[in-house]
């Protein structure tokens, strides 16, 4: 099973409550921030009280913000997590900002 296919079972999997919050939080951090990273999406859902068994569905979230138009790809950044212990995590840069420098 390669990358894609693995982001593709864990986000099928994930349950639907938390596929709509994360991608809703995902469309509203777009629209305040020039980039977003998972750890953003994260505590959106952890002061929500949203939580998945495994955070590996995030990939699929952030795959459908690439797909509908919302992010471009930035970079890699490292997490700022202590336990991710600073592992490299995508960096996504907004395409839908309201009133942003990248908004279309």
């Amino acid at each position: 099973m390669n990358e894609e296919d693995g982001i593709r079972v864990s986000y099928e999997n994930a349950k639907e409550e938390w596929k709509f919050e994360a991608s809703k939080a995902l469309w509203e951090l777009c629209r305040k921030k020039d980039f977003v990273t998972s750890e953003d999406i994260i505590d959106v859902l952890q002061k929500r009280k949203v939580d998945t068994r495994n955070l590996s569905a995030l990939g699929g979230v952030f795959t459908r913000g690439k797909n509908n138009g919302w992010i471009k790809l930035h970079g890699i950044v490292l997490s700022q997590r202590k336990s991710r212990h600073h592992a490299p995590i995508r960096k996504w840069r907004s395409l839908i900002k309201k009133e942003g420098r990248w908004a279309k």
